[in-house]
């Protein structure tokens, strides 16, 4: 299998991780809140990798000078997107700073490939390009967007943000060992959850662990680990502005699984705009297929 297409495959593996994030999150809301499961999250995928790396004597401090600004990029960022987050959907709904996230990362992901990575600007891109933020607007609709609030413009930021950390990695891939990027990654979100917990006074709040609650958190933090992988392999090897198309088939697979596992209803605008994002990575892989 070609490398661009392990790409493909690792970006989409990704959305699907990301979309299940809602079951789990509500899986372990009674147990831990967002902060703390930022924290214990990290902490946990942190520990794993260290001990990965001290087994097979990898060095995550041994780093090429040249290469230390783009690491600090890519892990400052990444937490001033937890930040942002965090601060934002207290500010809007949940459909609006989904609707700012993405259409901004479409876009700016679209500009930073062509100007930084010099991946051009092809018909089948444009159409995958504009059936992807057509879908976004059915995702909003009916709602709408009846003003452009603090909580759009921090989650427009954030989406921004992400291009730059997947930007990143995409430069760093390759470069820096795929496990020690992550790490630091992971050191990032630890930092912030602990500060976001002691800000918010968190930390006197804590509900008794079970069987069930332990289980959950260990599911969880493996799959934050395997998709934080499998987004720095994914972008190493596949176009940036398509990717980000393919990640954003996460809003599909959210409402699939809302709607299978938690019953929750589905109405037309928001298949309309499933079958549109779908129809995107759709004209993605057909252009793949006729350039192999």
């Amino acid at each position: 299998m070609q490398p661009k297409y392990k790409g493909f495959l690792s970006l989409l593996g990704t959305s699907i991780i990301y979309g299940s994030f809602g079951v789990i999150v509500r899986a372990i809301g009674p147990y831990l809140t967002e902060n703390q499961m930022t924290f214990a999250r990290s902490m946990i995928v942190f520990c794993i990798i260290a001990i990965i790396l001290y087994i097979k004597k990898i060095s995550a401090v041994n780093i090429s000078k040249n290469l230390i600004v783009p690491l600090i990029v890519h892990s400052v960022v990444f937490a001033a997107i937890i930040f942002l987050f965090t601060y934002a959907v207290v500010l809007t709904t949940l459909s609006k700073a989904t609707f700012s996230f993405y259409a901004t990362t479409l876009i700016t992901s679209l500009i930073v490939s062509i100007v930084f990575f010099k991946e051009g600007f092809s018909k089948q891109k444009t159409v995958s390009l504009v059936l992807a933020l057509a879908g976004l607007v059915f995702f909003i609709l009916p709602k709408g967007i009846e003003s452009i609030g603090l909580g759009m413009v921090l989650t427009g930021i954030a989406g921004i943000g992400d291009v730059v950390v997947n930007s990143m990695k995409k430069y760093l891939g390759g470069k820096i060992n795929n496990l020690v990027l992550v790490m630091y990654q992971m050191l990032a979100g630890l930092i912030v959850g602990l500060i976001l917990i002691i800000f918010t006074n968190q930390y006197t709040i804590l509900q008794p662990f079970d069987l069930v609650g332990i289980v959950w958190l260990l599911f969880f933090s493996l799959n934050f680990f395997l998709l934080s992988y499998l987004t720095v392999y994914g972008f190493q090897h596949f176009d940036l502005s398509l990717g980000t198309i393919i990640l954003s088939l996460e809003l599909v697979w959210a409402a699939l699984i809302g709607y299978f596992w938690f019953q929750e209803e589905l109405n037309p605008f928001q298949i309309t705009a499933m079958v549109l994002v779908t129809l995107s990575i759709v004209v993605i892989n057909v252009s793949m297929k006729k350039a192999s």
